[in-house]
């Protein structure tokens, strides 16, 4: 009788644990669980009870990575950082998450305002080519005076600045740009061999602010005015504002391609702190007029207006890779492609409410909710502006949204405050 309620008890823990672990599998999922990802789907099949596309039935949910992922330089290649600077890196390999050894770690000390800023750079090279992050903050055993804060990016130079076993490296300040688009305020040439760094492009008439610091805003590049083709290199100054109170920003080109002796202003007060570098057609970028803003286009002698926007660029758009979004009437704008679409919103049900917009290669997604059909996620066919909506999403706390070239849309999901998160997968492609 012992043995039978022992045995017993046994069946009875082992369903207990079956059915905790299925749970928990529901709401956070198991790594890469199988599915049908890179299958051309019926859209039949992805209907839900309610009779709407269900994203459950689209995505494939990842626990591979534990911490909101963020963009390399290399598509469908991604990296985790925690607080104290410890880097992962991971790669979609099929539709699946998979954990990609670093190739190295580059421990490096950087000059800035007359301070040693210390960091080790993760890295990974792919086909010939490096990328890797590091972090300093004032938590680490060697302190920095004036600076509490340091993220470090490597990557290829720019053909034109290239130089034979150098790399570029760059520097943003801002703590509160952790998770989001950096600025990055410092940049300089690091020579692989022995880790040492000089200036990149001329500094010499860059100025002291009163905090005792070189001037953030002489020279900023983000990730995205890097990753464009170019002959020489584009970049932002406010360096002609330093008196004024609300600075305006410009668009600089390198002096003397591949010397940097000088640099040359090109464009006067843009807006969005942005621009778009088409092969063959130049560069666009958005400029504020007395209704709104245009989009101007400069092909290296001539600026014209390719498009007229009413309304603030600030408050009342959404501007994301080559695309802008008008968050109150749907209207959707193609900059370097010239296409105009109309998201309908009734299609997330009535007083849908946008909160997010990212665009890619051959996609575009809104993040928005409504009263009716709660959080939801459309996708927009950047071809022909066809849209699907998946409605059924349950997690408000998407930290990071990024759509690969290849066409898969990877969102990570935070569940718990210290940015702990999941990852949902989906092969935007089967959707056409």
């Amino acid at each position: 009788m012992f043995k039978k309620t022992l045995s017993l008890v046994g069946i009875l823990t082992t369903v207990c644990i079956l059915f905790c672990s299925c749970s928990l599998g529901a709401l956070f999922g198991f790594p890469d669980t199988p599915g049908n990802i890179n299958e051309k789907l019926d859209k039949e099949s992805l209907l839900g009870d309610n009779g709407k596309i269900s994203y459950t039935k689209f995505f494939n949910e990842s626990n591979t990575a534990y911490l909101p992922l963020m963009p390399t330089d290399f598509d469908e290649v991604f990296y985790t950082m925690t607080r104290q600077g410890k880097v992962d890196f991971y790669m979609l390999v099929d539709g699946a998450l998979t954990s990609l050894p670093e190739t190295g770690v580059y421990n490096v000390k950087v000059t800035c305002s007359g301070q040693q800023i210390p960091a080790a750079i993760h890295y990974v090279t792919i086909d010939g080519k490096t990328n890797g992050f590091g972090l300093y903050t004032a938590s680490s055993q060697y302190q920095v005076m004036m600076f509490d804060y340091a993220f470090f990016k490597i990557c290829e130079l720019p053909s034109a600045q290239a130089k034979k076993g150098s790399l570029l490296l760059m520097i943003d300040t801002d703590k509160n740009r952790f998770y989001k688009e950096k600025v990055y305020s410092e940049q300089f040439y690091l020579k692989t061999a022995d880790l040492s760094t000089t200036y990149y492009l001329a500094e010499g008439a860059r100025q002291t602010g009163m905090d005792g610091l070189k001037m953030k805003d002489f020279k900023m590049f983000t990730d995205e005015i890097l990753n464009q083709p170019f002959q020489n290199t584009y970049f932002f100054s406010s360096r002609s504002y330093i008196a004024d109170t609300v600075k305006a920003v410009d668009i600089y080109a390198s002096g003397n391609y591949g010397l940097n002796a000088d640099n040359t202003r090109i464009i006067k007060n843009v807006i969005g702190m942005t621009f778009m570098r088409i092969v063959n057609k130049g560069l666009y970028y958005f400029y504020k007029t007395a209704n709104g803003f245009n989009l101007n286009n400069y092909d290296g002698k001539n600026i014209t207006t390719v498009k007229e926007f009413i309304g603030d660029f600030d408050t009342d758009y959404i501007r994301n890779g080559n695309c802008i979004l008008q968050k109150t009437t749907g209207d959707l704008y193609h900059c370097s492609e010239q296409k105009e679409y109309l998201i309908d919103y009734n299609r997330f049900g009535s007083g849908f409410v946008l909160t997010d917009f990212y665009a890619g290669k051959d996609f575009a997604v809104l993040i928005g909710s409504s009263p009716v059909g709660g959080i939801q996620i459309g996708v927009v066919s950047l071809a022909d502006g066809t849209l699907t909506v998946f409605d059924d999403f349950t997690s408000k706390n998407m930290e990071k949204i990024h759509i690969t070239d290849s066409g898969y849309l990877v969102v990570s999901v935070c569940y718990q405050s210290d940015y702990t998160a999941y990852q949902l997968i989906a092969n935007l492609n089967n959707l056409l």
